[in-house]
């Protein structure tokens, strides 16, 4: 017994160790640009100063930590600025911009956008502009501005498709079809979302074409359209599984249950819906309201099915239009919640710079801790036993 309680302290105390190590790996990855930035200021490389401060700000950003983050973007900027690197300023007022975005601050969010957007054309950087459109797109519509919205998201496709970023454009698509389906023009929706898809698998990101395959499906669904939903669900789930995006692939088997419901069929409802549990339950979702679809559609076709993710997600709310009856309500709110849900699983697909190399290099030093971690214990249990 004494031997045993050795092993778990001897265990605890090597724990406490490399979660210290570890935690002072990040720490020091954002000392590092610091530092970076302060040598390269005194032998007056502005440029690199910029480039190591945007780094430092993006190893907080990663961290969550978005007012230190701010105060590196804001500085990055100064300098890159100040060596009249234009194109830099434009990536660091748009991680600026992301940090206000974060923190839910969508109008000073829009001011460092707009900045982005004008340094960046101004670099001729097209990329980065398709970028800080489509983030300030991203303001109005979470400001519930769906009219002003696909301006910017309109914005972002022109100039993601003058430099062949294909993966911004099909972002851009699906976000400017997400305005639409809020305004209930479900048709121009479906456009948007069929180009989405169609970009989006040109530029081989299956995660954004089983979104925007699913979304398309909603808005056949709204329309009365089951047979054409059902086709654009399954495409949703083809894709989807592809690239292990469950939640998607859940919410997919959840609306194609619905859809069967609709015309009739308890059985394929059902068996979607059970499809839906067992790929939502790998994901830790309430799937409680999915088991109760399932009772009802086996006592009765007369009661309508509650669907999708509405408690698993953060909610945006549709233009006040009011229905008839309480029923309607209820039915209205949880189709805007599921296609909200898709809409936070892509937005934030390419609104802020790469995690720098350095950063990621902490991963690599994490894992070999972890082995030796596992060779020590190996090692005290086979102490132990002698």
């Amino acid at each position: 017994m004494k031997t045993k309680i050795k092993i778990n302290l001897n265990i605890l105390f090597v724990l406490m160790i490399c979660l210290i190590f570890v935690e002072a790996v990040f720490a020091e990855d954002c000392d590092e640009y610091i530092k970076e930035a302060e040598e390269y200021l005194e032998v007056n490389d502005s440029a690199s100063a910029a480039v190591s401060y945007d780094n430092s700000g993006l190893c907080y950003y990663n961290k969550g930590d978005y007012d230190t983050a701010l105060t590196h973007f804001k500085k990055a900027i100064d300098h890159s600025l100040d060596a009249g690197d234009y194109a830099s300023a434009g990536v660091s007022y748009d991680n600026t911009g992301m940090c206000y975005y974060k923190k839910k601050d969508h109008y000073t969010a829009l001011d460092y956008f707009f900045k982005a957007i004008e340094h960046s054309l101004k670099a001729g950087d097209y990329k980065m502009a398709s970028i800080s459109y489509d983030n300030a797109g991203l303001c109005y519509y979470n400001e519930k501005f769906y009219y002003k919205a696909p301006e910017y998201f309109e914005k972002a496709i022109e100039y993601s498709l003058m430099v062949d970023y294909y993966k911004m454009a099909g972002v851009a698509y699906d976000d400017a079809g997400l305005c639409y389906y809020n305004t209930k023009e479900y048709d121009t929706a479906l456009e948007y979302f069929n180009k989405s898809a169609e970009y989006s698998l040109k530029a081989e990101e299956y995660k954004m074409a089983g979104v925007a395959y699913d979304n398309a499906g909603m808005c056949y669904y709204m329309k009365k359209e089951y047979d054409e939903a059902l086709e654009y669900f399954n495409k949703s789930v083809e894709y989807s599984l592809e690239v292990k995006d469950y939640n998607t692939t859940g919410a997919a088997y959840e609306n194609a249950g619905a859809s069967y419901y609709y015309k009739n069929d308890c059985y394929n409802a059902v068996k979607y819906w059970k499809l839906a549990i067992d790929v939502l339950l790998t994901q830790g979702a309430n799937i409680s309201y999915i088991e109760k679809n399932i009772e009802n559609c086996n006592q009765s076709n007369l009661i309508e099915p509650e669907i999708n993710l509405a408690e698993e997600t953060e909610k945006k709310e549709e233009l006040d239009e009011a229905p008839e009856t309480t029923e309607e309500i209820e039915d209205e709110k949880s189709e805007t919640e599921k296609i909200e849900m898709e809409k936070s699983e892509a937005e934030q697909s390419e609104n802020i710079g790469e995690i720098p190399a350095p950063f990621a290099t902490a991963g690599i030093i994490i894992a070999v801790l972890i082995l030796i971690l596992l060779i020590l214990l190996v090692f005290m249990v086979l102490k132990s036993r002698r």
